[in-house]
C-alpha cells in the first residue's frame, strides 16, 4: 500500500511496507482499473541507484505494486555517480531492490563512443548495483584503438572501471606473429589499458600460448 503526504511541490507517496518513497506532482486514481496514475516524478531512489522514469510518468496498482518502467534511465551508483544507463526497462520490487535492463555508452581515452546492451541489472545483499552484459561477436568491440575484445562485462556501481571477461585480439601488423584471441580476466582503465592473466594462458579455443619478448 501507498501512503499520500502532500506538500509545496507535490504529493510525496511512501510505500507502507518499506517506506519507499518518492515525489509526484500530478496523481489520478481509476476506480475502473485500481490504479495511481502518477506524474511530475523527477526521480526515484531505490538501493544505490537513481531512477528517472521516462516522461516522470509511473503507474502504481493494487497493493503499492510498481508497473514495469520502460525508456527510464538509471544512475549508480547515487555517491559517486560513476555509471549511466539509459533505455532501461526497471521493475521496482522494494526500496532497496530492483532488476532492469539497458543500454551503456562506453568511451575509451579518445572519447570514442560504443554501445553495451547490460541485459541484467540488478542489486546484491549489500545493497549495489551489479550489471552484466555480452558484447556481440559479429560486431568487434574495441579497448582503446589496438585491442579488439569479445566476450562479456560487468559494473560494480561504486567502481569506475568497467570489468571485462573474455577475449581480446591486439592489432597488429607484425606478420611474424598470428593474430589470436587471447583469454583474460581484468578491470580495465581507458586511459591506462592493462590485462590479468592466470599462470597460463589460452586461446578462445581453450589451446595454450606462449609468451616471450621481441
Amino acid at each position: 500500500m501507498l501512503g499520500n503526504d502532500k506538500g509545496g511541490d507535490g504529493s510525496k507517496f511512501v510505500s507502507l511496507q518499506d517506506s519507499l518513497s518518492f515525489m509526484a506532482k500530478t496523481a489520478d486514481y481509476s476506480l475502473k482499473d485500481y490504479v495511481i496514475y502518477a506524474g511530475g516524478i523527477n526521480e526515484i531512489a531505490i538501493a544505490d541507484a537513481i531512477i528517472y522514469p521516462d516522461s516522470g510518468l509511473l503507474n502504481i496498482e493494487k497493493k503499492g505494486v510498481i508497473q514495469t518502467l520502460h525508456n527510464s534511465r538509471i544512475l549508480v551508483d547515487d555517491l559517486t555517480e560513476y555509471h549511466t544507463f539509459t533505455n532501461a526497462r526497471v521493475d521496482i520490487k522494494s526500496k532497496n531492490d530492483y532488476s532492469a535492463s539497458g543500454d551503456y555508452t562506453y568511451k575509451d581515452v579518445m572519447n570514442n563512443e560504443q554501445y553495451i546492451f547490460f541485459n541484467d541489472i540488478s542489486v546484491d545483499e549489500d545493497t549495489i548495483t551489479i550489471a552484466h552484459g555480452d558484447v556481440e561477436i559479429e560486431k568487434p568491440f574495441k579497448i582503446g584503438n589496438k585491442f579488439d575484445f569479445k566476450g562479456s562485462v560487468e559494473i560494480v556501481s561504486n567502481q569506475i572501471n568497467l570489468i571485462f571477461n573474455g577475449y581480446f585480439m591486439a592489432n597488429h601488423d607484425c606478420k611474424l606473429l598470428n593474430k589470436e584471441w587471447v583469454k583474460f580476466y581484468s578491470d580495465i582503465d581507458p586511459k591506462d589499458i592493462q590485462f590479468n592473466f592466470e599462470d597460463k594462458i589460452f586461446n578462445d579455443k581453450e589451446a595454450p600460448l606462449s609468451t616471450g619478448l621481441m
